[in-house]
C-alpha cells in the first residue's frame, strides 16, 4: 500500500490554512504540519520533509514565503504550490524563479489546488 502524499501548509490565516487541511485530509493528503512563519515552516519541513508545500507568500514575521520556499528547496526535494492574495507582477516573477508547481491568486478554487497535486500524485 502507497503512503499518501504528505503536505506542509504555510499560512498565516489560521481559518484558510484549518480549511486547506480539511480539504487535503479529506482527499486523502497527510498535512504533516501548519506554519505561519518561515522559521516554523523551514523546522517543519525538515523535521518530516513533504511532498507539497502549499506556500502563502505573504507570511507573519519578517521573511516572505519566497525566502521560506527557496531555504526548504535548497535542502529539501519537495513541490512548491505559491498562494497569495496578490498579484503584483515583480513578486510574481520572484516566485516563478523557483519553479513551483503552480502560483495561484487567492481566492482560487481549492478544485484547481487539488488538481495540481493530483496530477504529480498519479
Amino acid at each position: 500500500m502507497n503512503n499518501p502524499p504528505k503536505v506542509l501548509i504555510v499560512e498565516d490565516e489560521a481559518i484558510l490554512a484549518m480549511l486547506y487541511r480539511r480539504k487535503l485530509k479529506s482527499r486523502g493528503y497527510d498535512v504533516t504540519g501548519i506554519a505561519a512563519t518561515m522559521e516554523e515552516s523551514v523546522s517543519l519541513a525538515f523535521k518530516d520533509p513533504p511532498d507539497f508545500v502549499l506556500m502563502d507568500i505573504r507570511l507573519a514575521g519578517d521573511n516572505s514565503g519566497i525566502a521560506a520556499a527557496r531555504e526548504i528547496a535548497a535542502h529539501i526535494n519537495t513541490r512548491t504550490i505559491f498562494m497569495t492574495g496578490y498579484s503584483d507582477e515583480k513578486i510574481k516573477k520572484m516566485a516563478l524563479e523557483l519553479h513551483p508547481l503552480a502560483y495561484l491568486v487567492k481566492p482560487f478554487d481549492l478544485q484547481e489546488l487539488l488538481a495540481c497535486m493530483k496530477n504529480v500524485k498519479e
